[in-house]
């Protein structure tokens, strides 16, 4: 099990999401669920991963980060997103702010509470996993979906499933395990919700090269 001690009362002053830990039986009925196409297929078998290896309880931002007038991290509505950092940069900004990048396996796991929140809300199992896994356009800011702009929202747009700014801006993660790749998540608002869904990631291992689509997926 992960020790995520880096964790600290930061979480208790900024809006969050909080996924639970791989112990938890919430993440049963993710289990138990029969894919209906590939992409949902590669999903449940990534989260497979991320419950074989475990990981402890955390907390995600509500909104993206933006940085503030001072020049430090902020996770508030209303800002630009802090865009054109290189993956170098995220890791010296997560460090000076006492924050860190969330892990692959910790990215799959908030997936999975997603979709556990759209049922939540109603939505059918086949529904939910297919908005997340397989065409997110209804849920996040693509070209394609409604009352799309031709630039990046402001942060805290778009609130689904108690999470804003879901797509708009590509997601940056830490390091994998081997450590000489890291993984860019879902999408943004130049993407489509069907070619870049929610849960989908890909590989770089440009680590000095500046995004100008994405941000850092910080944690606590």
């Amino acid at each position: 099990m992960k020790d995520n001690s880096a964790m600290n009362n930061n979480c208790l002053e900024i809006d969050t999401i909080k996924v639970e830990s791989t112990n938890s039986k919430k993440y049963v009925s993710l289990m138990s669920y029969i894919p209906n196409d590939e992409r949902e297929v590669q999903f449940k078998r990534e989260l497979c991963d991320a419950i074989s290896i475990g990981v402890n309880e955390f907390h995600v931002p509500i909104c993206d980060p933006s940085i503030n007038e001072q020049g430090g991290i902020s996770f508030v509505p209303g800002n630009k997103p802090a865009l054109g950092y290189s993956f170098t940069e995220l890791q010296d900004i997560a460090k000076k702010n006492d924050i860190r990048l969330g892990t692959k396996e910790e990215y799959y796991l908030f997936v999975g509470t997603i979709i556990l929140s759209l049922i939540s809300q109603g939505w059918s199992e086949k529904d939910a996993w297919h908005a997340v896994c397989s065409d997110s356009r209804g849920l996040g800011h693509y070209s394609d979906s409604e009352n799309a702009k031709r630039d990046y929202e402001v942060t805290g747009s778009r609130k689904v499933a108690g999470k804003c700014d879901l797509a708009n801006t590509f997601k940056i993660l830490a390091k994998t395990r081997y450590g000489n790749s890291f993984l860019i998540a879902s999408g943004n608002c130049n993407a489509s919700g069907f070619i870049s869904s929610i849960a989908t990631t890909v590989l770089s291992c440009n680590f000095e090269n500046p995004l100008t689509n994405a941000v850092g997926w910080f944690v606590f």
